[in-house]
């Protein structure tokens, strides 16, 4: 029969509990998806209206925007990797986001957000949960004039299946007991 070190397994409940912890935290810290869908109401040769959808994700713990992509009617796609910029502006709180495409084109898109940063009261992405598309506009350089403007419309959470962090919790204190008894058993046979 083995003896059972006390100390060194409560250092080892002790750090597995430490670790159960932290794992909610760390869940929590992944990146937000939203998706984007607005409507446009005119263009350079005709008067044309149309919509226009995309993604873009956002680490609301940082308030970092990871990626961004809008697809209009005709043209190639907005998300050039690099060449998108975005940036807070006030009253109201708002948040705008510069991108490229293929063409050159350049999208402005520019939409609410509740949250305000600092003592300057601009716009902020931390803890985003979406807004209200309020306007900004195409241009490119194909074209001399503004291709799509007065954007109005959404961007909302997209709907992924993600387990809550108290269950991940949970299931980080199985396996460490379930570990910790297997352990036990071993050391007393």
């Amino acid at each position: 029969m083995k003896v059972i070190r006390l100390k060194s397994f409560k250092s080892f409940v002790l750090g597995g509990l430490l670790a159960c912890g932290l794992l909610p935290a760390l869940a929590s810290a992944t990146p937000v998806n939203f998706n984007i869908n607005g409507h446009y109401n005119f263009g350079v040769l005709t008067s044309q209206q149309g919509d226009f959808n995309g993604t873009m994700s956002i680490d609301t713990a940082t308030g970092d925007l990871l990626s961004f992509e809008v697809l209009f009617a005709d043209i190639p796609v907005f998300n050039e990797s690099g060449l998108w910029l975005s940036y807070g502006s006030k009253r109201p709180p708002q948040w705008t986001i510069q991108a490229v495409n293929a063409w050159g084109g350049l999208l402005a898109l520019t939409f609410t957000t509740p949250q305000v940063d600092g003592y300057r009261k601009k716009g902020s992405l931390v803890g985003f949960e979406g807004g209200s598309i309020v306007g900004d506009q195409v241009f490119g350089s194909f074209l001399s004039l503004p291709y799509a403007g007065c954007f109005s419309g959404d961007i909302t959470p997209a709907q992924v299946s993600v387990p809550e962090p108290a269950a991940l919790g949970l299931f980080g204190a199985g396996v460490l007991l379930l570990g910790m008894f297997v352990g036990l058993r071993r050391r007393i046979d």
